[in-house]
């Protein structure tokens, strides 16, 4: 039986149960590891891995899931280990060429590819920003934050001195508010755009995210050309074998890029689409 790796930041989360799941429907032994159980053992003659105090066993293939910056290391040298044994790994490709790409540093990616995304400005300094930012309401990102946390939307001048005093003014994205309420969030499987879900901020809210409250429904894509093109355009040249594009529309009603994520949770997705996701992606990480 061939031995599935599910590395997390989170073993009990709805992807990681779903992995497990479909992976036992088509006879693979799915185990589940957290990132912060590895220990490297680093000496001269090489470096060990150990798993629970025990040699971390071999895989035939391996989701290497989000991490955050405390275990980036930890990441990079599994998927170099992995790639050494010759271990099946999704989006090993994107993972080596962009290790490490935060939401600042997607914006210059998707400006050298042509693509349109949301305007940006960064300030190095908090009283620069004071001075620079004057028309509101603004949405201000940390370039580390997910799943809608660490986004704000901010009113006046007295919500962005109180938000910069609590903030590393340089990691702050501040971008114009569109007004929208909604956008899609296309999942790309094999540089191809597989299906969309729509999120819906809920009344008086504008955080879309699922995880954040915001409501999801199946999304049309087959009717959006334009949807398509940008998300695999960006996936291509991201060697993004699987993740999520997501899109909001300007005041003009065309699709600006918001961020991408590789990979992405799809608790949302499934239940907006129906799509068996998981079995979709262990049916193309077996064929790879």
């Amino acid at each position: 039986m061939k031995q599935l790796g599910i590395f997390t930041l989170k073993p009990n989360s709805y992807t990681s149960k779903r992995f497990s799941e479909e992976a036992r429907k088509i006879d693979l032994d799915p185990t589940i590891v957290p990132y912060y159980e590895i220990n490297l053992n680093i000496q001269t003659c090489g470096t060990k891995v150990f798993w629970n105090n025990k040699p971390l066993p071999r895989f035939d293939l391996v989701n290497l899931g989000r991490v955050d910056l405390r275990f980036t290391f930890q990441r990079d040298y599994l998927l170099s280990l992995f790639l050494k044994q010759d271990t099946r790994v999704l989006n090993a490709e994107s993972l080596l060429a962009y290790p490490r790409i935060d939401k600042l540093n997607q914006h210059f990616l998707f400006q050298e590819l042509g693509l349109p995304f949301v305007e940006t400005r960064v300030f190095g300094s908090r009283k620069q920003a004071i001075n620079s930012i004057t028309n509101f309401p603004v949405i201000i990102k940390n370039k580390h934050g997910s799943k809608g946390m660490l986004v704000y939307k901010i009113h006046n001048q007295e919500e962005l001195v109180k938000l910069l005093g609590k903030s590393e003014t340089s990691s702050l994205l501040v971008q114009p508010f569109l007004k929208a309420g909604e956008d899609i969030r296309v999942i790309v499987l094999g540089f191809k755009a597989l299906g969309a879900m729509k999120r819906i901020a809920q009344p008086g809210q504008y955080l879309t995210n699922f995880s954040a409250g915001g409501r999801v429904e199946k999304y049309l894509l087959e009717n959006d050309s334009e949807a398509i093109r940008i998300s695999e355009t960006l996936a291509k040249n991201l060697h993004m074998e699987y993740g999520g594009v997501d899109l909001m529309k300007d005041e003009k009603g065309s699709w600006q890029i918001l961020e991408f994520n590789r990979p992405c949770q799809f608790e949302g997705f499934e239940k907006a689409t129906g799509l068996n996701l998981a079995g979709n992606i262990l049916d193309y990480l077996m064929k790879k």
